[in-house]
């Protein structure tokens, strides 16, 4: 994934997850660029992994 803050590809790293549609197992995620550290929030459709 490249990050559209820095443009490097890089990882981006969940901080939270918020269930959003059970049916569909859809959650938001709130993390962050493990490159630059710039907050972003993007959709999973998996459990989060912890």
């Amino acid at each position: 994934m490249v990050c559209v803050h820095c443009g490097k590809e890089t990882e981006l790293v969940a901080d939270s997850w918020k269930l959003v549609n059970a049916a569909k197992n859809e959650y938001d995620v709130l993390g962050h660029c493990a490159e630059c550290g710039t907050s972003a929030q993007w959709t999973e459709y998996d459990a989060p992994t912890k």
